[in-house]
């Protein structure tokens, strides 16, 4: 089976059931909503884990879709040219990776316009859960699993 992927960040504040996202499980980047066009909203895993984040007939893919999805693309091909990815990105697959960065859940945002991660459906135990990191110059993203599920990261839907 071939996935359908968004091309671009999630960027929803409601549920598919029409309730609303808390706002302890929903961020704009520095809290600027200039930054949503381009990087969407970060999401705490508890978003994601609801079942309710992804559009209905979408979801959010797990940890092995990411690994199949890069075993079959460049990582260059995946990214939008972010300054700090020039001359590491040509998004050749129209996919759109961004770097929207994460924030720590209680007001501490890092990495937009540097680093892209992004939450899998996957949770690797305790309070973490596995997350996708997409870094400049890098030939493989890195699988984090150590993530703790109240940061707020990047996500994209499949179906």
């Amino acid at each position: 089976d071939t996935l359908e992927w968004m091309v671009a960040n999630l960027s929803v504040t409601y549920y598919n059931d029409g309730t609303a996202i808390g706002a302890s499980d929903v961020f704009v980047y520095d809290s600027d909503a200039s930054n949503i066009p381009a990087y969407g909203r970060l999401y705490s895993w508890n978003a994601v884990a609801s079942g309710r984040l992804c559009p209905m007939g979408w979801r959010v893919p797990s940890k092995e879709e990411w690994m199949n999805l890069l075993e079959g693309n460049e990582t260059s091909a995946l990214r939008v040219p972010e300054p700090a990815w020039v001359g590491h990105a040509n998004n050749q697959s129209g996919l759109s990776i961004k770097a929207g960065g994460l924030t720590d859940g209680v007001g501490n945002f890092s990495g937009k316009g540097a680093l892209g991660y992004y939450w899998t459906g996957t949770a690797s135990g305790g309070n973490n859960a596995s997350s996708i990191g997409f870094t400049p110059g890098t030939g493989n993203p890195l699988i984090e699993e150590n993530y703790d599920q109240t940061y707020g990261m990047s996500v994209r839907c499949v179906r």
